[in-house]
């Protein structure tokens, strides 16, 4: 039993913190979806953050776990005025009031990326901004209508719409997607056999997809 209770600990302080971020993080870029490796080390270094805030309120965890641990050994009562209220004020404070907010911090720091402009201010010469033109470079950047594609990923199938904007050499690649103006069904999830699961067209304005080891293949449609 004593191994149950640290197990719940570790559970209560190093894990469940750091995945409510995450997913605070998703619902806000829902189509920046993840693998399951870099979810859970998402999640380990989100609730490396809060650490400190345990370390503030470490002494009432630990009083709380000796409590326990003698109730366990020698059959008394837990004392859930005293002893229970208190640890549970600090786990409510981190889970729904410090995860979330680690998690829409997140979600800017992926959406504005201001480490890449701390890099070129910090280091103009290491990190160049010149790059040769690539095949994606010569797809999206030019002053011509942009297409209409379906990047599809691999395991959650499919996005499809108006290319809006798109982020070439140097920068990472990346596609805003949006719908097309009196054009129904012009901003669509697909599920993995083609078939439209979503219709997004009056639903948002746009969506931001970072083309990544996640993405399988991209059709565009002239």
């Amino acid at each position: 039993m004593p191994a149950t209770v640290e197990a719940v600990f570790v559970l209560l302080v190093f894990l469940v913190p750091g995945f409510i971020a995450v997913q605070v993080k998703n619902s806000l870029l829902p189509y920046r979806i993840p693998s399951a490796f870099q979810e859970a080390a998402e999640a380990v270094v989100a609730s490396t953050i809060l650490l400190p805030v345990w370390w503030v309120f470490a002494w009432r965890l630990l009083h709380a776990r000796a409590h326990v641990l003698e109730a366990i050994a020698t059959g008394g009562s837990i004392d859930v005025i005293g002893v229970g209220a208190p640890v549970a004020g600090v786990i409510a404070l981190v889970y729904f009031v410090l995860s979330p907010a680690v998690g829409i911090a997140y979600a800017l720091v992926q959406t504005h990326r201001p480490y890449v402009r701390l890099a070129r201010m910090v280091l103009p010469n290491a990190v160049s901004s010149e790059a040769q033109p690539e095949v994606w470079d010569r797809l999206f950047s030019g002053e011509e209508e942009q297409p209409w594609v379906i990047v599809w990923f691999r395991t959650h199938g499919a996005i499809g719409g108006a290319v809006r904007l798109a982020g070439v050499s140097p920068s990472g690649r990346q596609l805003l997607l949006g719908p097309t103006q009196g054009e129904p069904e012009s901003l669509v999830r697909f599920n993995q056999s083609g078939i439209i699961v979503q219709d997004l067209t009056e639903k948002t304005e746009g969506v931001w997809i970072e083309i990544g080891p996640e993405v399988l293949r991209i059709d565009i449609f002239s």
